[in-house]
C-alpha cells in the first residue's frame, strides 16, 4: 500500500543482483582470510546460484509488469521503444551507452576470477580443476588480450603441472554509481487512443557515475624489471547500468502504476467536494495535488560505497615477499610483505584519487 501510493522508498529494501554478488565475494573473502576454506567455498557457490536465481526472478516480474500494464491499456514495451523522440526513451539510451556490447547479464568477472583461483589454486580434485577451467575459459571469451588470464587458462588444461608461486593484487578504485531521480512527464504513447489520462507525473531513478578515481595501481617488486600496472577485470559502471537498463521497464510500471493510483484518489478527493462552494474546492484540490506530489519519489537506495572498477595483476612472488604498492604519481605508497604460501591474494582500496590506499587483507590461498 505505501510503496504505491506513498514513495518506493517506503517498503522494504530488496537488494540488487550486483550487490548479492559483491556480499558473497566479500564474504568469501572474509572466509578465505580466516583460514575457513569450507565457508569460503559455500559463498563461491551462492554467488553464482544468486545469478542463476535472478535470472528466473527477472523473467517472472517482466511478465507480470506487462501483463499489469495491458489491463490498464498501456504499451509498456512500446512506449520505451517508441520511435518519438521523449525523455524516457532519452533517458533509457542513455543507460544503454554506458553498458559494452555483448556484455553479459548480472556476471561479475572479479567474482568468476576469484572461484577460478579458488579451484585452480587450491584443488585436489579433477572436479575442482574442471570448474576453474569452465569459469576462466568464460574470463578468456571477455578479455581475450588479458595474458595473465590467459596463463590462467591454460594451467587449467593441464592442473598436473607445477604451480609457479605467485601473487595476485586486487585493486578496487573509486566509487560505484549513485542513483539520481528525475521527473517525467508520461507520454501519451503508453496509453491506448481511448483513455482519458494523457499525462501524469511519474518520479524515476537514473544513475550517475563518479569520476574521481585512481586508473590503475602500480607494482614494483625485486624480480620485476619494470614496474607492473594493474588491468580491469569488472567495471561496476557497466555492471550496474546492464542491471539498472533489464530492470528499467519493471521499475517504469510501478512508477506508471502509483501515478494513476494517485490520480485516481484525487479525482474522487476532488469529485466529493464538487457541490461544495469553491473554496473548500480549492482547498481540496490543492492539498490532494500537493500529496500527490510529495509522494511521488524514486527509489534511490544502492549500496554506494561499493568500488568503481576491480582491477588486478598477477606478477611471480619476489624471493623477499615484498611489494610496494603506489599509484601514478607516487603520491600515496604501501609496503606489503607476502606470507610464505604459494599463491596469495593482496586485496587493495582506494576511495577517490586524494585518499591513501589501504590494503584491506593479505591472503595466503593454498594454506
Amino acid at each position: 500500500f505505501f510503496s504505491v501510493l506513498g514513495s518506493a522508498e517506503s517498503k522494504p529494501y530488496k537488494s540488487r543482483v550486483y550487490e548479492r554478488v559483491m556480499l558473497r565475494l566479500y564474504q568469501a573473502l572474509n572466509y578465505l582470510q580466516l583460514g575457513e576454506k569450507a565457508r569460503a567455498r559455500a559463498q563461491i557457490f551462492k554467488s553464482r546460484q544468486a545469478i542463476e536465481d535472478s535470472r528466473e526472478i527477472w523473467k517472472k516480474e517482466l511478465s507480470v509488469a506487462r501483463e499489469a500494464m495491458s489491463k490498464k491499456g498501456i504499451n509498456l514495451a512500446g512506449g520505451v521503444e517508441a520511435e518519438e523522440t521523449n525523455p524516457l526513451r532519452e533517458e533509457f539510451n542513455k543507460i544503454k551507452s554506458m553498458v559494452p556490447p555483448n556484455f553479459p547479464e548480472f556476471v561479475n568477472p572479479a567474482a568468476v576470477y576469484l572461484e577460478a583461483l579458488y579451484f585452480l589454486r587450491t584443488g585436489t580434485q579433477r572436479e575442482d580443476f574442471e570448474k576453474a577451467f569452465f569459469s576462466l575459459r568464460q574470463l578468456v571469451s571477455l578479455f581475450p588480450e588479458n595474458q595473465w588470464i590467459r596463463d590462467d587458462f591454460e594451467q587449467s588444461k593441464n592442473p598436473s603441472t607445477q604451480k609457479l608461486s605467485s601473487t595476485y593484487v586486487f585493486f578496487e578504485t573509486g566509487r560505484a554509481p549513485v542513483r539520481i531521480e528525475k521527473r517525467f512527464d508520461l507520454p501519451i504513447i503508453f496509453f491506448a487512443n481511448q483513455s482519458r489520462i494523457p499525462y501524469l507525473g511519474i518520479a524515476l531513478p537514473t544513475i550517475k557515475t563518479n569520476d574521481m578515481f585512481m586508473p590503475f595501481l602500480t607494482i614494483r617488486a625485486s624480480n620485476q624489471n619494470k614496474p607492473v600496472r594493474t588491468k580491469v577485470i569488472a567495471d561496476l559502471d557497466a555492471i550496474v547500468a546492464k542491471e539498472f537498463e533489464k530492470n528499467y521497464p519493471v521499475e517504469l510500471s510501478r512508477a506508471i502504476s502509483g501515478a494513476m493510483v494517485k490520480g485516481g484518489l484525487q479525482y474522487l478527493a476532488t469529485d466529493s467536494v464538487r457541490s461544495e462552494n469553491d473554496t473548500t474546492r480549492v482547498l481540496v484540490g490543492v492539498a490532494a495535488g500537493l500529496l500527490a506530489q510529495m509522494t511521488t519519489r524514486a527509489d534511490l537506495r544502492a549500496w554506494t560505497t561499493l568500488p568503481k572498477q576491480i582491477q588486478f595483476a598477477k606478477i611471480d612472488t619476489p624471493e623477499d615477499k615484498k611489494l610496494t604498492l603506489s599509484n601514478d604519481g607516487a603520491t600515496f605508497v604501501e609496503e606489503v610483505i607476502l606470507k610464505p604460501s604459494t599463491t596469495n591474494l593482496v586485496w587493495v582500496r582506494s576511495i577517490s584519487t586524494h585518499t591513501p590506499l589501504q590494503v584491506v587483507g593479505i591472503i595466503p590461498l593454498d594454506q
